[in-house]
């Protein structure tokens, strides 16, 4: 099976570099996300609208994802634009979500894992 793994500090280095992630780990650093989201870019205003859902390990953004199913709370790394296309290359390219069926967001973040 192919795995795309990033090692942590590779994530938080990337992540200091993306505009939009810094800028949200700011947010979370200081405790405060700016008072109104009217000024804000879309991304940005989505993170906004998250912010209770954010959090930081180690130096690394993630945010919680709750499965209806089973209701657990997954906390998932927020991927900077850089790595983005490596990571959805990566999820999309195993054998497993080919034809033969579509791994879904469960399926898709336990394959890129982080070390």
């Amino acid at each position: 099976q192919n795995f795309v793994s990033f090692h942590n500090d590779s994530l938080k280095l990337a992540q200091e570099n993306d505009r939009v992630l810094s800028t949200v780990k700011s947010w979370l650093t200081s405790g405060e996300k700016p008072k109104s989201s009217s000024r804000l870019n879309r991304d940005l205003y989505t993170y906004y609208h998250s912010f209770e859902r954010l959090s930081l390990k180690n130096d690394v953004l993630y945010r919680s994802w709750e499965q209806k199913s089973s209701e657990q709370s997954l906390h998932l790394a927020c991927i900077p634009e850089s790595l983005q296309k490596k990571v959805i290359s990566a999820a999309h390219d195993i054998a497993s979500s080919g034809h033969l069926g579509h791994p879904g967001r469960n399926g898709h973040s336990a394959l890129i894992p982080l070390l």
